[in-house]
């Protein structure tokens, strides 16, 4: 074979295998999904990535510009915040930082509640700075009125600009949290890059399609000193891109987002801190945030049905209206069953990065667009 035409077969090659894994030519067929309606979306603060259960119908979800952050972090970029959402009254509220250092803001990725120690972390990215892990403590008053106060910054030289996505407590002292991407992103975010500096860019991200480069980091913090850095290591590795993480009540098991590799994979949790992996599941659609559902042991996943729709929304189309679902797992034994619980058309929010159960409602949150999607359990 002649080297044109073999450079031909691996061009065409590629962009057929670019076109499977951005799904593009899928055919996504919405269900359950006619009854669903946005709240918030006049209070929120860009999108609604993740989603963590407070107590009953009350939730706390991650808000902020992460999408401008991520592709255009050299224009204005809002504030985020943690936001409360009560499903009972259909309320929504920012909730206040107490006690925080001077310049302090967050720009939310993944959270995690604690109901072990009232304690909520937050993957915080920054136009200009590495990422943070923000501690908080949260407190409720008679009133129902919640607040935060702030407890710790944590900073670890393995912390990129942007790299890191999601969050979990082990026992007091210990987190784990996903890294996402395994090159920093640039200063200004990634369409502030031109010439040379942008084609290396964009190899280094079609790379995470065929070279696994990312995992988690275990951290363990100091709550006596929390102005020191956090100590952390490379617990996992061999992802493509690990995204969404979740526990179990007795943190005995850990369940981590493959979502560029459309798996999840199964831990249990060792007294060390040490991540055993006793099953794997391989989905269909692209993955993204994984919740613990406490009321009945299963596991809810946020899924990008048209990932290339999803990327066209985070670099700003707001016109590009993807669809996104909600997978449910149910375990038997020492393996789970996924099912595909609905799909939303993507008229009110594009993809779905997180899906929880909470109540009589399912909560859906997207990365791009104002509020919460909610929808009533089926």
């Amino acid at each position: 074979m002649k080297i044109s035409a073999l450079i031909a077969v691996l061009v065409v090659g590629f962009a057929v295998y670019l076109a499977l894994q951005l799904d593009i030519g899928t055919t996504v067929h919405p269900h359950h999904d006619s009854e669903c309606f946005l709240v918030g979306g006049k209070v929120f603060v860009g999108g609604s990535e993740d989603i963590t259960v407070y107590k009953n119908n009350r939730l706390l979800v991650s808000g902020g510009d992460l999408d401008k952050l991520l592709c255009h972090a050299n224009r204005t970029i809002r504030p985020g915040g943690v936001y409360s959402v009560n499903l009972d009254t259909l309320s929504v509220t920012l909730i206040p930082v107490i006690s925080a250092p001077k310049g302090f803001k967050m720009q939310p990725h993944g959270i995690f509640y604690s109901n072990a120690s009232q304690l909520v972390y937050v993957v915080s990215h920054h136009e200009i700075l590495d990422d943070q892990i923000v501690v908080l403590k949260l407190d409720e008053y008679a009133s129902g009125e919640l607040t935060f106060t702030f407890k710790a910054a944590l900073s670890s030289p393995l912390f990129g600009r942007g790299t890191l996505n999601d969050i979990i407590e082990g026992k007091p002292g210990e987190f784990y949290v996903t890294e996402w991407i395994a090159e920093p992103l640039p200063e200004g975010g990634q369409k502030h890059l031109h010439g040379v500096k942008k084609v290396m860019h964009t190899i280094q991200q079609l790379s995470a399609l065929f070279v696994p480069r990312t995992g988690v980091f275990r951290c363990t913090w100091d709550q006596r000193h929390p102005e020191r850095q956090a100590t952390c290591s490379k617990e996992l590795d061999g992802y493509y891109m690990a995204n969404g993480i979740a526990t179990n009540p007795e943190r005995s098991e850990v369940y981590v987002v493959d979502a560029v590799g459309r798996t999840i994979h199964f831990y249990r949790r060792l007294s060390s801190g040490s991540l055993q992996e006793f099953y794997k599941l391989k989905v269909t659609p692209s993955l993204d945030n994984i919740e613990y559902d406490y009321g009945t042991g299963k596991l809810t996943v946020g899924t990008i049905p048209l990932a290339y729709k999803e990327l066209q929304r985070i670099d700003g189309d707001i016109n590009a209206n993807g669809p996104g679902g909600m997978l449910v797992l149910t375990r038997r034994g020492d393996t789970f069953e996924a099912e595909d619980y609905l799909i939303h058309s993507g008229s009110i929010i594009t993809g779905i990065a997180s899906a929880i159960f909470a109540g009589d409602w399912v909560a859906l949150g997207g990365c791009c667009d104002n509020g919460v999607l909610v929808c009533p359990v089926r």
